[in-house]
């Protein structure tokens, strides 16, 4: 399935009301469809890091499945309550400093190093 970028608000509201899976599950609030919100390789019932989003405006991108959509990135592009500055996916942070440590071992590799003296085979009589 082909990555989109979503926009919308984070909400935590009960999920699969009425059955053995009912819980409360982090959501985003798009203006036409509610997701559920889950993180790549996160927790399906409870994300400490995605509960931290409630309340604000992001934008991700993601994969969606049925009602399910699994966010790989994302940015606060609203904060809630009076914060002013952007907050950024701190794994996105992640990513972006071990590519960069990455290509450093990689340009280090290339160096060349001076062959050793190999030493000609007597032969055995």
């Amino acid at each position: 399935m082909a990555k989109k970028k979503y926009r919308g608000t984070v909400i935590k509201r009960k999920y699969a009301e009425s059955s053995k899976s009912e819980h409360q599950a982090v959501m985003l609030d798009t203006g036409r469809k509610e997701f559920k919100l889950r993180r790549k390789g996160g927790n399906p019932f409870s994300d400490e890091v995605l509960d931290e989003l409630v309340g604000s405006e992001v934008e991700c991108v993601g994969v969606q499945r049925g009602s399910l959509l699994v966010i790989q990135s994302w940015k606060e592009t609203k904060p809630k309550g009076n914060k002013k500055a952007k907050k950024e996916n701190p794994e996105t942070k992640k990513k972006l400093t071990s590519r960069k440590t990455t290509a450093k071992k990689k340009t280090a590799k290339k160096k060349t190093e001076k062959p050793k003296s190999v030493k000609p085979l007597k032969p055995k009589m």
